[in-house]
């Protein structure tokens, strides 16, 4: 099975690095047990082509382990450059707060 996930990017400024985003979906041991990485829009729409005031619907499909035990899972997001060593973008709340290298967007519930 896969799960699907479409992240809204709101560009406010040119965005001049190609990032990559990363999708995690991490068990209660923060082991990664689904991923996707991949430029917005599978590659059709990279960040430096975005233009201040854009709205991106960028979707992300994660294939799911065979037997995945049931279970609650933390759903992560964050970006990073595969030409830098997997340098990853610090990350900001809307309020300014920092939150790390990554954003942590919800629970997926595994039965």
């Amino acid at each position: 099975q896969t799960l699907s996930l479409t992240l809204t990017w709101n560009s406010l400024e040119p965005v001049p690095r190609p990032w990559t985003v990363f999708v995690h979906l991490v068990d209660e041991h923060d082991q990664i047990v689904a991923v996707s990485n991949s430029q917005p829009r599978g590659g059709t729409l990279p960040f430096p082509l975005w233009t201040p005031g854009d709205w991106m619907a960028d979707t992300h499909t994660l294939p799911l382990p065979p037997g995945l035990a049931p279970g609650a899972y933390e759903l992560r997001v964050g970006l990073y450059r595969p030409d830098k060593g997997g340098e990853r973008q610090r990350v900001w709340a809307a309020d300014g707060s920092p939150l790390g290298d990554l954003a942590v967007v919800g629970t997926v519930v595994v039965r």
